[in-house]
C-alpha cells in the first residue's frame, strides 16, 4: 500500500482555502496552517498557527510535513485591499508564498506540485512595471523600494494587484528549477469569489468590486469550490504538462475588460487608485 502524500494548505480558515481543505484532504494528509487557532478547529490535519509575516511560519510549514513524501503546495493565504495596509498586504500575498515556496525547496520530488492563488489584479497592465525587481521577492527592501517609486500611489489596492502581479511572475521564474527535481508550479487567478472576504471587499469597494461581476461574461462570481476544483485538477496527473503559467478563473471577466469595455472603464481596472 502506497504511502499517503502531503498537502501544506496556507490560509486554511478562508474561503478558498477551506474549499481545498475539502478537496486535497480526500487524498492527501494535510498540513494547514492559518493566523487563528479557533478557526482552524475541526480540521483533521497538522495545524501551523502563524502568520507569514513572520519568516518562521513558513519553516515550521515545512517541518510539519516530516518524513512523509510532499504531494501538493496550496498557497491560498492572502489579504485584499481593505482588510490591512499596503505593507502587510505585499508581505503576506507575495513575500509571505515566497517564503513557503522557498521553506519548501529541499522537500522536491517528482509529482511535487504547488499551485499559488493569485489574482485578475495580476493582469492588469498598469501593475507590470514591477515585474524585473520582483524576481527576486525575499530580497530586502523590495517592498520599501516599490513603494517609493509608487509614492502617493503605493495604496493598497495598488500593493494587492503589485503582490498578485509578483506571485504569477515568482511561479514562472520558478518552474525551470522546479522542473529539474520533477515537480510542478502554477498560479490561479480568480476574478470576484463569493467567499466572506469577496462580499466585504464589494461592500467596502462599492460599485469598484462589483462592477468586476458585471463584466464577467457568466455574470456572477465565482464559488469557492470553482477555485479549489481547478487547484485539485492541476496538483493531479492530469495536468502533468501544465507548469510555470497562470490559469484565469474569472468567469470570462478579463477577456471581456479586454474586448468590450470602453477605454475609460479599461483605463481605471488597469491601474487601481484605491
Amino acid at each position: 500500500m502506497s504511502m499517503k502524500s502531503v498537502a501544506i494548505i496556507t490560509g486554511a480558515a478562508g474561503g478558498v482555502g477551506r474549499a481545498c481543505l475539502k478537496r486535497f484532504g480526500e487524498r492527501h494528509k494535510l498540513v494547514v496552517s492559518d493566523v487563528s487557532a479557533d478557526a482552524l478547529d475541526g480540521v483533521d490535519a497538522v495545524k501551523v498557527v502563524g502568520d507569514l509575516r513572520e519568516p518562521e511560519t513558513a519553516q515550521r510549514l515545512a517541518d510539519a510535513v516530516g518524513d512523509d513524501p510532499l504531494g501538493a503546495v496550496v498557497c491560498a493565504a492572502g489579504l485584499s485591499p481593505h482588510m490591512a495596509s499596503s505593507s502587510d498586504i505585499f508581505s503576506v500575498n507575495l513575500v509571505g508564498t515566497a517564503r513557503v515556496l522557498a521553506a519548501v525547496e529541499p522537500l522536491l520530488r517528482p509529482g511535487t506540485v504547488a499551485v499559488c492563488i493569485a489574482s485578475i489584479s495580476g493582469h492588469q497592465i498598469g501593475v507590470r512595471g514591477h515585474d524585473e525587481a520582483m524576481l527576486d521577492p525575499l530580497r530586502e527592501e523590495l517592498e520599501q523600494e516599490i513603494a517609493i517609486v509608487e509614492g502617493e500611489s503605493w495604496k493598497p489596492g495598488l500593493a494587492y494587484a503589485v503582490s498578485k502581479r509578483g506571485v504569477i511572475v515568482h511561479v514562472e521564474r520558478l518552474a525551470r528549477a522546479w522542473g529539474a527535481r520533477g515537480a510542478r508550479i502554477v498560479s490561479i487567478s480568480p476574478g470576484l469569489i463569493d467567499t466572506p472576504m469577496g462580499r466585504f471587499e464589494a461592500e467596502q469597494a462599492g460599485g469598484n468590486a462589483k462592477s468586476l461581476t458585471a463584466w464577467s461574461a457568466l455574470d456572477r462570481a465565482a464559488d469557492a469550490d470553482e477555485i479549489a476544483s481547478v487547484a485539485e485538477f492541476l496538483a493531479s496527473p492530469a495536468a502533468a504538462y501544465v507548469t510555470g503559467c497562470d490559469v484565469l478563473v474569472d468567469g470570462g471577466t478579463v477577456a471581456a475588460l479586454a474586448h468590450h469595455a470602453r477605454a475609460e472603464a479599461r483605463e481605471a481596472w488597469d491601474r487601481p487608485s484605491y
